[in-house]
């Protein structure tokens, strides 16, 4: 693949929009759909997994913490607004709209800010801007998961790749584990998912390519995307295990160079917007829940999802133009 795909691309917006339809509650939402919308979180996992097994496989001697480092130097900045703006928000929450907060509460409230701006909350705790459990979650495992990869024994990597997984979710189930340690244990069954799309993704292909034709490829992606979003739009839970199986088979599909693709460039703009949404979109949400509720329930839904997208485009572009001053 190129190295941008546009068609995971556009699944990741797809996938945010989703994940938002989740956090539903926090704008006071009741009786809506994607409710259980968090599923869409393994999606990204399991893409990252994937990308980053690739780029193992071409530099083997990858230095884990660097690449660590480096990797989420890129999301860092926006990370770090995205919780100071949370907090900024739970503290004028607590000094106007719930006044019988006290100084102590606040105090107790302010400890964990460090730990979270550090990116280390998901070790001991649930991060007070809640979706940074995913980025904490996986800052913690991805220097392991990259040592894994880096395993010499094949044979011992590729059986891991298996158990681990299938042990997690035969354990826990396809459920919204993001809470130590099971967060953690998420993070890194399902980064393994996407090293074993890369390590397998080309033979399963092969031996596809015998019985389905690219009309069959793309049939068979159109029914693995409408599945998890039915399963989401119904809140039905008991169908997540097919949900990641979906998932799977969309991503290995795409790897091997089959099925639908995206060539204009708006599906990467979508893609490149989706980071800050999924950041700022509890917030947002936050917000409107405590300071928009006497709103009726569509509008703050609209609100909602409005002011997280143009938030998004708007950090995008001033990323991008201070990218170009500085260069």
């Amino acid at each position: 693949m190129n190295k941008k795909n546009y068609f995971i691309e556009f699944n990741r917006f797809i996938a945010i929009l989703i994940i938002m339809g989740h956090h539903l509650s926090r704008v006071k939402a009741v009786d809506y759909h994607f409710a259980t919308g968090w599923v869409y979180v393994e999606f990204f996992f399991l893409v990252t997994g994937y990308f980053t097994a690739r780029h193992l496989c071409r530099y083997p001697e990858e230095n884990c913490i660097d690449y660590t480092l480096a990797k989420f130097k890129r999301l860092i900045g926006i990370a770090w607004l995205a919780i100071v703006s949370e907090y900024m928000l739970e503290l004028s929450i607590t000094f106007i709209v719930d006044k019988n907060r006290g100084l102590p509460v606040l105090l107790s409230y302010l400890k964990d800010l460090p730990f979270e701006m550090m990116m280390i909350g998901s070790s001991y705790k649930t991060p007070s801007l809640v979706p940074v459990w995913y980025l904490s979650a996986l800052f913690i495992v991805f220097p392991l998961f990259c040592l894994f990869y880096q395993i010499k024994n094949k044979q011992l990597r590729h059986t891991l790749e298996v158990l681990i997984p299938l042990v997690y979710y035969g354990y826990a189930g396809i459920y919204d584990n993001w809470r130590f340690p099971l967060n953690l244990i998420r993070a890194f069954s399902c980064l393994l998912l996407g090293a074993f799309i890369f390590d397998f993704g080309r033979k399963i292909i092969a031996v596809l390519d015998r019985r389905f034709s690219e009309a069959g490829y793309t049939t068979l992606q159109l029914i693995c995307l409408t599945i998890p979003v039915l399963a989401c739009w119904y809140n039905t839970v008991e169908y997540h295990r097919v949900v990641v199986l979906c998932f799977m088979i969309v991503m290995t599909i795409t790897a091997g160079d089959r099925g639908i693709k995206l060539k204009h460039g708006i599906f990467g703009l979508l893609g490149e917007i989706t980071m800050p949404i999924y950041l700022f979109h509890w917030v947002v949400a936050m917000f409107i829940g405590a300071y928009l509720e006497a709103l009726g329930q569509n509008l703050r839904i609209l609100i909602y999802y409005s002011t997280s997208i143009l938030l998004g485009i708007i950090i995008v572009m001033v990323k991008k133009k201070i990218k170009t001053h500085s260069s």
